[in-house]
């Protein structure tokens, strides 16, 4: 039994497939303060997950849609409405916990929530600051224009290739004037990544909110980057001081399938990590697929019962 009574934690589920299961993930995380919303990908049939989860309490379906094709901004835009959608309801959440349909808990329920009251007034945000320096692979996602083409193609402005094709590229697009370089980010602000998988304070939710909208600048500045999810939210929040969004605990206590060997980031999380979730002292991990195998969830139902 959840012993923080008074304790209220939003959800924000983003989802594309395996509707069973992400009613499985909703039914672990239900207590008496939770409330669950729910953003299906525009590429899924919605009507899957409305029928899959009708009868559950406290679930609400965000209205408007986006496609989130993996490193691409429209990604973040389904964060930032389901973010926006929970801030409206008027419901008195204390977090408001981000996760994909692909997760689950580690732990038992009441442990997860003790866990977040005893962190009331901090957000957790995994972050490392954005540096050439430290890896330019990274640098690039967020210093480099990302222009979508058709066919899954995407042009990267300015290539440091000397291939004739890619120099044509850049100077073609430098003629444009549409992509000015440097590309300075607005405010000048000093750029993180980290994991997309967050958990907001009401406080930090409020500055997200009023900095979005008072920066139009900053969402146009993402738009034309690669994983923008893994920077957008991040970069706001460690440029402002601690009493504009409450503190910040470099953590999502979430592991992730990254953190096995690199040929096994493909393969969903299985029985044959059961040790390594077990000793990781998190309380949720990702990714899991009961179309893949459903024995490691029913091991994690028996023992966190």
């Amino acid at each position: 039994m959840v012993t923080c009574q008074s304790y209220k934690v939003a959800y924000l589920l983003l989802v594309h497939k395996l509707p069973k299961q992400v009613r499985r993930l909703i039914e672990r995380l239900q207590f008496e303060g939770s409330a669950f919303w729910i953003h299906v990908d525009a590429k899924a049939d919605a009507a899957h997950f409305v029928k899959e989860l009708s009868g559950l309490e406290n679930v609400y379906f965000i209205k408007n849609r986006f496609n989130g094709d993996w490193g691409w901004f429209p990604f973040v835009q389904a964060n930032i409405e389901g973010i926006k959608a929970i801030d409206d309801s008027g419901y008195g959440y204390d977090h408001l916990i981000i996760l994909s349909g692909q997760d689950y808990l580690l732990c038992n329920n009441a442990d997860l929530i003790n866990f977040l009251h005893n962190h009331r007034e901090s957000s957790f945000v995994q972050n490392v600051p954005v540096t050439s320096e430290l890896n330019p692979h990274v640098s690039d996602r967020v210093t480099k224009y990302h222009v979508k083409l058709p066919l899954k193609k995407k042009i990267v402005y300015p290539y440091s290739s000397k291939a004739l094709s890619k120099r044509l590229i850049n100077e073609v697009l430098n003629i444009s004037g549409k992509y000015p370089l440097p590309r300075i980010i607005p405010g000048d602000r000093q750029l993180y990544f980290g994991s997309n998988w967050m958990r907001f304070t009401k406080k930090a939710v409020r500055f997200l909110i009023d900095r979005i909208n008072a920066e139009p600048d900053y969402t146009t500045y993402f738009k034309s980057t690669c994983l923008a999810e893994e920077h957008f939210f991040h970069t706001l929040l460690l440029n402002a001081n601690e009493e504009e969004r409450g503190p910040i605990i470099n953590n999502n206590f979430t592991f992730c399938h990254w953190k096995r060997a690199s040929e096994l980031y493909p393969v969903p999380l299985n029985m044959s990590d059961i040790d390594s979730l077990l000793q990781s002292g998190d309380l949720l991990a990702r990714k899991f697929d009961c179309d893949f195998e459903t024995e490691i969830l029913d091991f994690l139902d028996r023992k966190f019962a």
